[in-house]
């Protein structure tokens, strides 16, 4: 799920929207599951073969318009429009995530670059003081021991730092020159080939069979608001009285056998969605009304070994929050193991506090069954008391690309606490369940709130740090300033 924020046409005003994706899985003995397993080799190959084209440094300059290219694989292949602008949407998509992938990787890799240069620096003042010792032969043991250790490390992190700058000089060749590298079936996928053996494969044809289902896997059709339920090569139908959903999906010409309209199209019925179906219904449904409000309906078959998946994604918003921070505001610190809660007045008066328990770590099943437990709760909460959440915007990106290995037993824990804090997790499931209620989650600057808290709170109400801190933040969510004392 992606939130986005879409501009109202009747009023102009920014409404938050979401994009919602349901799934659910397919008879292997339908008709729908017959005609993908022909026609996915086909889309696959015109998708590979699109994707070489759209990356080609020279594509602009053969395709200056890029219905002139739509037209081009239509002919060659005898494709319909449609599912040549589906592939071409996606494709787009997946150039761009892998753009800013690429961006991202060269924002890290530019921070350790920066730590082993100073590491460097640091182990060349240690030699600089130590080395005319070893020229006079004047070291004790230990320290020529030392002297040693220091020599071997200025090598080591000499050819780290040599490996990094190359990596950086490659991601700034491919975004310069916008070069993408991907692998359909993922890289780690293709070089299994090399070592069959040690992959479990006996055959070089059993692999290729597994790579190929890992290849071809995806069938896209976009939808529009403007076509006729919502997207022109896939029509979805409501029965209310099995309460279940058929679904019609167009054939490409050379699969049809006649002209007759039954011929053109596969369907499958018996469908059911478990999450945000009645959604789901409610579009369905404004298809027949008359003031044509048209929602968009794409739908994307994905194939997981032998069993195929149906995916829906379609877009939701609404006019505005249940909740706003004039009548106080819910604070949140998150920590590794627990959350604290400190709720304020229309004053920014402290109110009421609670603690949560996380007792479970990493980014397991459990983890994520007790994050979304716990985040339920806090909504549920802050939607009956009518205030905003208020978070802290951290990042730990450039954190993590400034840890290095340590031997020590405290650098070994906190590394291990720093990347199984799962802050990410957190934050995303925290706006959907807001979004869901209509809760407002608010992003507030984390600079030096539990400082600010140990200062003037911890003391004066009788508050641990991190309580505290929660509640600095519930109090700069409603627009106070609290400051460090010099």
């Amino acid at each position: 799920m992606t939130i986005r924020y879409a501009v109202n046409k009747k009023g102009g005003d920014i409404v938050p929207s979401r994009i919602y994706t349901i799934e659910t899985r397919i008879s292997g003995k339908s008709e729908i599951v017959k005609y993908l397993n022909v026609y996915i080799t086909e889309y696959s190959a015109v998708t590979r073969e699109m994707w070489h084209d759209m990356t080609s440094p020279d594509f602009i300059k053969r395709y200056p318009k890029m219905s002139t290219y739509v037209s081009h694989i239509c002919r060659k292949h005898g494709l319909l429009k449609r599912t040549v602008n589906s592939i071409r949407f996606d494709i787009r998509g997946r150039m761009k995530s892998l753009m800013e992938l690429k961006k991202t990787e060269l924002k890290q890799i530019s921070i350790k670059v920066s730590v082993r240069e100073d590491k460097i620096a640091d182990i060349k003042a240690k030699l600089d003081v130590m080395r005319q010792k070893a020229v006079e032969n004047v070291l004790t043991e230990k320290e020529l021991d030392k002297y040693r250790t220091l020599k071997a490390s200025l090598y080591w992190q000499k050819n780290k730092l040599n490996k990094l700058k190359q990596r950086k000089d490659k991601l700034e060749y491919q975004i310069a020159n916008r070069v993408y590298d991907m692998c359909y079936g993922s890289k780690n996928m293709f070089n299994k080939q090399h070592h069959l053996s040690e992959n479990g494969y006996k055959t070089h044809e059993k692999w290729h069979n597994d790579f190929v289902k890992a290849r071809d896997k995806n069938v896209f059709y976009l939808g529009s608001a403007d076509e006729s339920f919502g997207n022109q090569m896939c029509r979805l139908r409501y029965d209310a009285v099995t309460d279940t959903f058929t679904l019609d999906v167009r054939k490409e010409y050379k699969y049809c056998s006649s002209n007759k309209l039954c011929d053109k199209y596969v369907s499958i019925s018996g469908l059911d969605f478990r999450y945000k179906k009645d959604k789901l219904i409610a579009i369905l449904a404004s298809y027949d009304t008359a003031d044509n409000r048209n929602y968009p309906l794409s739908y994307r078959f994905h194939r997981v070994g032998n069993r195929w998946y149906l995916q829906v994604m379609f877009e939701q918003s609404f006019e505005g929050y249940r909740t706003s921070r004039w009548y106080g505001t819910i604070g949140l610190d998150y920590n590794d193991g627990f959350i604290e809660l400190s709720e304020t007045d229309e004053s920014g008066n402290l109110i009421h506090q609670k603690h949560y328990d996380l007792k479970h770590h990493g980014t397991g099943n459990r983890a994520e069954a007790e994050i979304r437990d716990v985040i339920a709760d806090i909504v549920e909460y802050a939607e009956s008391r009518c205030k905003d959440v208020i978070i802290e915007d951290l990042d730990f990106q450039r954190t993590k690309a400034r840890q290095t290995a340590s031997n020590k037993r405290k650098g070994s824990r906190y590394n291990r606490m720093l990347h199984i804090f799962d802050y990410h997790r957190y934050k995303q499931t925290l706006q959907n369940t807001g979004f869901n209620h209509r809760v407002a989650v608010v992003m507030v600057n984390p600079k030096n709130t539990s400082k600010i808290g140990k200062q003037k709170y911890c003391s004066s109400k009788k508050l641990n740090v991190h309580q505290a801190a929660s509640y600095v933040i519930a109090r700069r969510g409603q627009g106070y300033t609290d400051q460090l004392a010099a």
